[in-house]
């Protein structure tokens, strides 16, 4: 089927006309690209599925499909976007940017996305486990070594209970 590009062409087309979710699109959009290279009509269906979509865990899948995929990394850059706008956890937050760091190779935001995490927490554990992902993922000693130092002061805030 796949030596036959008309055919494919044609069942996509006909995919488009009764395709109304953000989940058909996103499925016709990967056709698109992997079957037929059609980066135009592929970037126009994952648009789509973008504005349908409001899940965070359907976002991050969009935003992964699309980094694959396209070869404009601006979309990839708006639904990594509205993705952050969904997340009120400190740790979603870490796997996101350690997302855009792998997909998208883009340092800078994965950097501002992992210091809006480490704005997040208070919790000296948490705030070392960040750290750590940090160094792992960008080899950032300068955040790392922030966090870390925070991570310090919050533990020379706990309460010691008397021996």
């Amino acid at each position: 089927m796949l030596d036959n590009s008309d055919k494919v062409s044609g069942l996509l087309e006909q995919g488009k006309e009764f395709a109304m979710s953000g989940e058909e699109n996103l499925d016709l959009a990967n056709g698109y690209a992997d079957l037929l290279g059609e980066q135009d009509t592929a970037q126009t269906l994952y648009e789509q599925a973008l504005d349908d979509f409001s899940n965070k865990d359907d976002l991050l899948r969009l935003a992964a499909d699309m980094a694959t995929r396209l070869q404009d990394k601006a979309l990839v850059n708006k639904a990594y976007a509205k993705t952050e706008e969904k997340i009120t956890d400190a740790n979603e937050l870490a796997a996101l940017a350690k997302a855009v760091k792998e997909n998208l190779g883009d340092v800078d935001t994965a950097r501002a996305i992992f210091q809006r995490a480490g704005e997040k927490l208070d919790s000296p554990n948490d705030l070392v486990r960040l750290a750590g992902e940090i160094y792992q993922t960008l080899e950032d000693k300068d955040l790392a070594g922030d966090i870390y130092r925070k991570a310090l002061g919050a533990a020379s805030d706990i309460p010691r209970g008397r021996g």
